[in-house]
């Protein structure tokens, strides 16, 4: 199953539109960084990492609610150069 298959159906599973959403754009910048956005499930907390080779990875555990992937996303965000992209108002107010 592709990564946007299982980020659909996790999506699928949780019925507030507004987290939803959220995720959703959350996602967007993350590619448009060159970030690979995973979900998973597995005992392990959801953040960035790098693998062999340099690639950056944003590891989120399915087992977390699409809020606290959302605060998880909002962290790893910070901690990249992300001045180059347009964020939208949404976005940059939920960072602040």
């Amino acid at each position: 199953m592709s990564s946007d298959q299982r980020i659909c159906n996790y999506l699928a599973q949780h019925k507030n539109a507004e987290e939803n959403s959220i995720f959703l754009e959350l996602c967007e910048v993350f590619r448009r960084l060159g970030v690979t956005v995973r979900l998973e499930r597995g005992d392990f907390r959801s953040g960035l990492c790098r693998v062999h080779g340099g690639e950056l990875i944003l590891l989120l555990n399915r087992k977390q609610s699409p809020a606290e992937l959302n605060a998880a996303m909002l962290a790893a965000l910070n901690s990249l150069d992300h001045e180059a992209i347009y964020l939208t108002p949404r976005i940059r107010e939920q960072m602040s």
